[in-house]
């Protein structure tokens, strides 16, 4: 069986599908913070009451998602090894036993 030549994801490095994809995205963004203008009562049901003010729940969300991803960058930087933290590679080659089609 002949290796396939084509990235799985080839269709995501089209230019017209970024844009495509890049518009949707905004277009659900600008949608999520309208229906935040919806009355309360007919959308949202707090359990400690309604919030104070309207779109609360888009800052909220939009405040917790900065948080994970501050965290997860500090995560990226506490953790990150230097290349050859496991040592330096001698020997490159494949195993005897490795398939002949994938060397």
């Amino acid at each position: 069986m002949e290796p396939s030549t084509t990235k799985e994801f080839d269709w995501f490095d089209k230019p017209k599908v970024r844009k495509g994809l890049f518009r949707t995205f905004i277009g659900l963004c600008i949608l999520s913070i309208i229906l935040q203008f919806t009355p309360p009562d007919a959308h949202h049901h707090g359990h400690f009451g309604e919030p104070w003010w309207v779109p609360a729940y888009a800052i909220l969300g939009f405040a917790a998602c900065a948080v994970i991803f501050l965290v997860a960058k500090t995560l990226g930087f506490v953790l990150k090894r230097k290349e050859d933290y496991w040592g330096v590679v001698e020997d490159e080659t494949l195993p005897e036993d490795i398939d002949e089609s994938i060397r």
